[in-house]
């Protein structure tokens, strides 16, 4: 997914996005912005990826959240081992994707009438898997 994003990041340099933006930005706050220096960068990391896939899958019902969740351990277990990595990456996240993938650990846990709560890596998993899955 973030191959896909560079690829578009890359798409939209050839067709001078990034000078556009700063002009549209001076536009609207020119009151503000006149007189700053200020660099836009765009950038695709596993943050992006994953409030993205936040914002695009929140909505689904829970009926679809359990079924993507079997489609996920079934997926799972397919994947080499080899390819799994032990790193866990410095990820940065809009407090409200935060609170809202941790607030659906709370929903999955009654709805799974579990005594703990599912950890927030799995959540962040099943969250990226599930939009994932939608766009292929």
């Amino acid at each position: 997914m973030i191959q896909e994003k560079e690829r578009k990041i890359q798409e939209l340099n050839k067709e001078d996005f990034l000078d556009k933006l700063e002009k549209t930005l001076l536009k609207n706050h020119y009151d503000e912005l006149n007189g700053l220096s200020f660099n836009i960068i765009l950038k695709a990391s596993i943050g992006s990826v994953i409030e993205e896939s936040y914002r695009n899958t929140k909505h689904y019902p829970i009926d679809k959240w359990q079924k993507l969740r079997q489609q996920m351990e079934r997926d799972v277990k397919n994947v080499n081992p080899n390819l799994e990595t032990t790193v866990t990456p410095r990820i940065y996240l809009d407090e409200d994707v935060l609170a809202g993938l941790d607030d659906f650990r709370y929903v999955l846990m009654k709805e799974d009438c579990a005594t703990r709560l599912p950890r927030l890596s799995y959540i962040i998993k099943l969250v990226v898997y599930s939009y994932w899955k939608e766009q292929h």
